[in-house]
């Protein structure tokens, strides 16, 4: 049985929860993080980013302790002036049978896609898409055939526009039963094994940890945000999320573009610690 004197552990989605629409950390968002910090409450994020697109808010931020990343294939923790690698799902790699099935369907649609490994992103061409992405975040694809990587892929991102969606609909359907396959926004389909998940990860976090489940608190607003809210003591929506993300929350704060975050966390820190 955990001890009544666990510390606090508060799970952050970052796009459509730290970050307004604009891929902005807003002044108020920065504060109530580092204030939460400052209570001895662990901060982590739990995003579909790669690391090196996790790294590049976190000056932004002022720091965090710890990131789950790729939607829940690894976690990274900050101890001793460093970024470390604490956790890796060892069945996260997806089989190179679906990898390239879900590339074939890609190309005969013109889908944008991209393939992740632990430390690297590739594409087949950089489209104006993933260029776009590239500049919000951060992060370099690297152009090359998908067919040929070897590396062990963790996630593959499939980017759809009003056009394409009913093609990137299909892949979801069709590759459904045998990965997991959920929504981060409307038109990006993350695509993992099934045992990957953000739930996953925070629950083996907290478990390595010594969390009391009850001490563990979960905000987000996408689909792939409601495995976290299941492992959580508390589920806290953002304003933002659909409406299906919302029943599975125990209540709603402002959006992202209000600082809805920075608003639940002053909450929390009025009832909690």
């Amino acid at each position: 049985m955990m001890s009544s004197t666990s510390p606090w552990l508060v799970a952050m989605d970052v796009d459509g929860t730290i970050l307004t629409d604009e891929y902005r950390v807003l002044p108020e968002v920065r504060s109530a993080i580092q204030a939460i910090r400052q209570k001895d409450v662990i901060a982590m994020l739990a995003t579909a980013r790669a690391k090196a697109a996790v790294f590049h808010i976190l000056d932004d931020l002022r720091g965090v302790d710890a990131a789950v990343c790729l939607g829940g294939s690894l976690t990274v923790q900050h101890d001793a002036g460093r970024w470390t690698t604490l956790d890796q799902d060892q069945d996260a790699a997806i089989p190179k049978p679906l990898v390239k099935r879900i590339v074939k369907a890609a190309r005969k649609a013109n889908i944008s896609l991209s393939v992740y490994s632990e430390d690297s992103v590739y594409a087949d061409r950089v489209d104006h898409m993933l260029a776009g992405q590239s500049r919000r975040t951060g992060l370099q694809f690297i152009e090359t055939d998908l067919l040929a990587v070897e590396e062990p892929i963790l996630k593959i991102l499939a980017i759809g526009n009003r056009e394409t969606m009913p093609a990137v609909e299909a892949i979801r359907q069709d590759v459904g039963d045998a990965l997991s396959c959920l929504y981060s926004h409307w038109n990006f389909l993350e695509i993992s094994t099934q045992s990957v998940s953000k739930g996953a990860a925070l629950e083996r976090y907290r478990r390595f940890r010594g969390i009391d489940r009850q001490h563990v608190i979960a905000i987000g607003d996408s689909q792939n945000d409601v495995s976290m809210f299941a492992t959580a003591g508390l589920a806290i929506a953002m304003g933002n999320a659909t409406d299906d993300v919302k029943q599975h929350a125990a209540w709603v704060t402002d959006t992202n573009q209000n600082a809805g975050l920075a608003q639940a966390l002053d909450r929390c820190a009025s009832t909690f610690w």
